[in-house]
């Protein structure tokens, strides 16, 4: 009998993980249909859920603001099983919901509604996280794999109103090894001070190391890189020496981060006001506002629940939104 060689059974075990993968997903999509189909009153039409529900003060106050308790636990994920109906999301490789407490916003960070999204927090967020679409400029920058998504210029991505969008807080940048100057320059463009890095390490299912293609040596890992803004010093919402600089998770979709580096962010600046700019529909979260073209969602006005979104208008038809 012929023993088989390492890279057949990686290869074994690679197949076994998406063939595991997909089974789970056409069980929860048969249970999910199932429920709507018992359910009365329930709308499909559009796929997404209703925003007006999400927890936004209804006299006027700015979007984020008053809203529930952040979870302690992961519920804004993939339910614990086929069964759980109020899991306030479903993670799918297929189909991505809309968390209730999720603003998105779909729109090209080129031509965003700026001022609105600066006016949902009152001037200020308390974290923001970039994921850049960097732009690569090798002939073959990703070693023959596709990439989903469109690259910007480090002109554009600098040209990025940060300045307006906070004054005090935390800014993470995801980088890869050809623009760590180019971000770090950002940092100094945009009146940060670079304090630390975080390393998200990639796994299987299995918890091995999930490598990938690289220019020099194959990668198991990303960095994001973490910087601050503060007059005084050290911003008072953001917490010092609560977490580690280190991440372990499972790797999913293409550019999917991990659900971790939320949580981090969550319990650094506990009950904060969060952006993501460049987000896609797979990271949508929980009381974030979550800007990208590939978002899933209706334009930002829409997405407002009414006495917000008419009270937002106003102030932009009467110059008074945040300049």
């Amino acid at each position: 009998m012929t023993l088989a060689t390492v890279p057949e059974i990686d290869a074994e075990l690679d197949a076994l993980e998406q063939a595991v993968v997909e089974a789970c997903a056409a069980l929860v999509r048969a249970a999910e249909t199932a429920h709507r189909r018992g359910a009365d009153g329930v709308s499909n039409a559009a796929g997404h859920n209703d925003l007006q529900s999400a927890a936004v003060s209804t006299d006027g106050d700015a979007a984020l603001q008053n809203r529930p308790s952040h979870p302690t636990n992961r519920d804004t994920h993939a339910a614990d099983s086929v069964t759980d109906w109020d899991a306030e999301s479903w993670y799918l490789p297929e189909d991505f919901a809309v968390p209730p407490h999720c603003i998105p916003v779909r729109a090209d960070v080129r031509f965003a509604p700026w001022d609105a999204i600066v006016s949902a927090a009152g001037g200020n967020y308390d974290a923001i996280v970039m994921d850049p679409p960097w732009q690569l400029a090798t002939a073959n920058p990703t070693r023959g794999v596709a990439l989903g998504y469109q690259q910007l210029s480090d002109e554009l991505i600098l040209s990025l109103p940060i300045e307006r969008l906070q004054h005090d807080g935390l800014l993470l940048i995801w980088v890869i090894n050809a623009k760590y100057k180019t971000a770090l320059d950002m940092f100094d463009r945009w009146g940060y001070r670079l304090v630390d890095e975080l390393a998200w390490v990639k796994l299987t299912v299995h918890r091995r190391l999930a490598k990938n293609h690289g220019f020099y040596l194959q990668h198991a890992k990303e960095t994001c890189l973490v910087g601050i803004k503060c007059a005084s010093g050290w911003p008072p919402t953001v917490r010092r020496g609560v977490e580690t600089d280190v991440i372990r998770s499972e790797r999913r979709g293409q550019s999917q981060k991990p659900d971790e580096l939320y949580e981090w962010v969550e319990r650094v600046v506990p009950n904060g006001k969060y952006l993501e700019i460049f987000a896609r529909k797979n990271n949508l979260r929980n009381f974030w506002v979550s800007l990208g073209n590939e978002v899933t969602g209706e334009s930002f006005e829409k997405a407002l629940p009414p006495a917000v979104r008419q009270q937002l208008l106003s102030q932009m038809e009467n110059g008074d939104a945040a300049k």
